[in-house]
């Protein structure tokens, strides 16, 4: 029970993160793309580095289930991309469409090595 709890916290402040981060994005004049693509980038990243320093300290279940399980996944999730990619092609907007997905995709392998290798770097 209290793993559920620990993931279900972890989810709620991930969850309310990606919002107060992508609602800043999008106040400074960036559409909803943007504000996904940022959010998803900077998961990844911080997702690469944290899943790398678990495997190579000592391993904290604690942390794993609040942070990893619960606060990254719903800070970053595919469907949101997905869906913003559908109206892009919904809209006729092919080559955005096919923008965004690729940037999304390239850039969040990219980010999460570079926090993988941060993490070996530090540890």
């Amino acid at each position: 029970m209290i793993v559920l709890f620990q993931v279900g916290l972890g989810g709620a402040l991930g969850a309310i993160s990606r919002y107060l981060l992508a609602t800043y994005i999008e106040s400074l004049g960036y559409n909803n793309q943007v504000s996904i693509f940022v959010v998803n980038i900077l998961g990844a990243l911080v997702a690469g580095f944290c899943i790398t320093t678990l495997e190579l300290t000592v391993e904290s279940k604690i942390f794993q289930t609040f942070f990893v399980v619960g606060f990254l996944a719903s800070f970053t999730t595919f469907s949101t991309i997905a869906v913003a990619t559908d109206q892009l092609f919904i809209r006729g907007q092919y080559l955005i469409g096919l923008i965004n997905i690729t940037g999304n995709i390239f850039f969040g392998l990219l980010a999460g090595l570079l926090g993988i290798m941060a993490s070996r770097a530090i540890n």
